[in-house]
């Protein structure tokens, strides 16, 4: 059982109520609009994290197997491909129990696939629901052994509902599937979003908060 992260006060890093954007978004935005925030706070999150590959798991129709809607970084491509079985592996062990872990050997994400497992050493998952309903995890994936500190940790937690809220959009527009086709995203038409460094709370300054934070807390 992958290790648990654990629980502390919360580090304000982020905009605590940072919300609505994507509420609002998955209101009647184009998929278009919500995909491209997805990858816009996707890129955020590799910002300021020690991460070089995040991938945004959503649950499929069924409810029993992650799929990647979004990844970015590293490897990115190839990791479009990984379905990961709820309840299995780091990924499905966080959507299963719906719990943070930190620092967990991300190799156990891409078991049998030799050409992503040997990039990673460390992961930070990061359950994300609406309410009490799981709509899907998401995992940076970082080249050393124990990246992560607590406050990255919490300052990925803090986007969580908002993420969460992303997928929802996703699922109401039965798109799960037809984006966990490698290049699917490439064509989706450019959006250039405003004010998603603000909404989330990702300003240039929040940002060199967390760059201190990594270089002066304890790994979470």
């Amino acid at each position: 059982v992958p290790a648990s992260a654990p629980r502390s006060a919360p580090v304000p890093v982020f905009a605590p109520d940072a919300l609505p954007l994507a509420e609002v978004l998955v209101g009647g935005a184009p998929r278009a609009s919500i995909v491209a925030l997805s990858r816009e706070v996707a890129e955020s999150l590799l910002q300021i994290t020690p991460a070089t590959l995040c991938v945004l798991y959503a649950l499929d129709e069924q409810g029993g197997t992650l799929v990647p809607v979004q990844a970015s970084g590293e490897l990115a491509t190839a990791a479009r491909t990984v379905h990961i079985t709820v309840s299995e592996r780091l990924s499905g062990w966080v959507a299963a129990n719906q719990r943070t872990i930190c620092n967990s050997d991300a190799s156990l994400d891409f078991v049998d696939r030799d050409d992503i497992a040997p990039a990673f050493h460390s992961c930070l998952s990061v359950p994300l629901a609406c309410g009490d309903a799981l709509e899907g995890v998401v995992s940076l994936y970082a080249p050393a052994a124990a990246a992560f500190t607590e406050t990255q940790r919490v300052a990925v937690e803090s986007v969580s509902r908002t993420l969460a809220h992303l997928l929802r959009g996703l699922r109401a527009m039965t798109e799960v599937e037809r984006l966990a086709s490698p290049g699917a995203l490439a064509a989706v038409a450019p959006f250039e979003p405003r004010s998603v460094m603000t909404g989330l709370g990702l300003s240039p300054r929040t940002m060199a908060v967390t760059r201190l934070n990594s270089t002066t807390n304890h790994p979470c």
